[in-house]
């Protein structure tokens, strides 16, 4: 799934639609003076600098590498308008090259980074303005992803507060963070059933521009192998008869137990127009020490408040 919201740039303005990332801290859109070859460019809203009166060319390049894809952009600087709330002056990029294919079929336009702004390759995530511009008062956003696909509302994200009427305020537990560039933190063991994995100096990431939760490819098969899921190349699944019957799974996060029952963690694919495939939403991968992802599976599961001032997570039940 991709969970994506409106934004606005320029004077007058232009209308994209970007990914909720708190993977990354840099704002960008395609540009109209994007290569010809540029196949997602083409195929997506662009920005044109040249229509837009408040627009500022700051003279710098830049490059980003996600886990899939990469982008290489000119930066300036412009108004944005975020939900009613409008910034001035705020850095982004138009992108000149997507190579390869990652955004080529994406429903969005671009990427909106709410990670930390150590992390942003040039100038401040919009979180960061929005703050020190006086449009929020409290330094936090709070998440809320709807993960049921016949449902047309794909969640919410709420800029300087919490939507109490969207989480159990008696469940809310906070996370702290090993540090502040990505929105991290130990993950201390993951259970399924009678199988208690305990992990040793591994950190995670709550990333909501990750679809799949991503652990290391030796722990994730013997997840797979308790569950009795089956594997066909990078893809595991089980019988869509089966999913009630799967074991929840547990993250042990600072000694607390943030549990995902079955259907939490499938995720259903139609394969074909009269059937539907079921994927596990946990995927093996050779880390070499690199960070854990929990993507939208873990997160859409809970209400999340990010936590900027004092560098910690909350997580919630959500209602349903």
């Amino acid at each position: 799934a991709e969970y994506y919201g409106e934004i606005f740039l320029g004077s007058p303005p232009q209308r994209f639609l970007v990914v909720i990332d708190t993977g990354s801290s840099d704002l960008w859109v395609p540009s109209k003076q994007c290569s010809f070859f540029n196949l997602a460019c083409w195929i997506h809203n662009k920005y044109d600098h040249t229509k837009s009166s408040t627009y500022h060319d700051v003279g710098k390049e830049m490059r980003i590498s996600y886990v899939t894809g990469s982008m290489v952009g000119r930066i300036g600087e412009e108004e944005v308008r975020i939900g009613g709330m409008l910034l001035k002056n705020q850095t982004f990029a138009e992108a000149i090259e997507e190579p390869g294919m990652t955004f080529v079929f994406s429903e969005f336009d671009g990427v909106m980074g709410l990670g930390f702004s150590e992390l942003a390759e040039y100038g401040s995530p919009v979180h960061y303005n929005m703050y020190h511009q006086k449009l929020i008062s409290d330094f936090v956003f709070s998440i809320y992803l709807n993960r049921d696909e016949k449902d047309s509302f794909g969640g919410e994200i709420l800029f300087g507060g919490t939507d109490e009427t969207k989480y159990n305020k008696t469940t809310l537990r906070y996370v702290n963070l090993t540090e502040t560039t990505f929105w991290q933190f130990k993950l201390d063991g993951m259970k399924v059933g009678d199988l208690k994995i305990d992990l040793d100096d591994v950190l995670a990431i709550a990333d909501t521009g990750a679809s799949l939760i991503i652990g290391e490819t030796e722990v994730i098969n013997k997840f797979y192998t308790t569950i009795g899921a089956s594997v066909d190349g990078a893809d595991a699944y089980v019988d869509c008869d089966k999913v009630d019957q799967l074991p929840p799974v547990e993250f042990i996060i600072g000694n607390q137990a943030f549990r995902l029952e079955g259907k939490d963690y499938i995720i259903k694919v139609k394969s074909y127009i009269f059937w539907t495939k079921c994927l596990i939403g946990i995927a093996g991968m050779e880390l070499g020490g690199e960070e854990w992802i929990l993507g939208d599976v873990f997160l859409g599961r809970y209400y999340t408040i990010f936590n900027v001032t004092e560098g910690r997570i909350g997580f919630a039940d959500r209602l349903r």
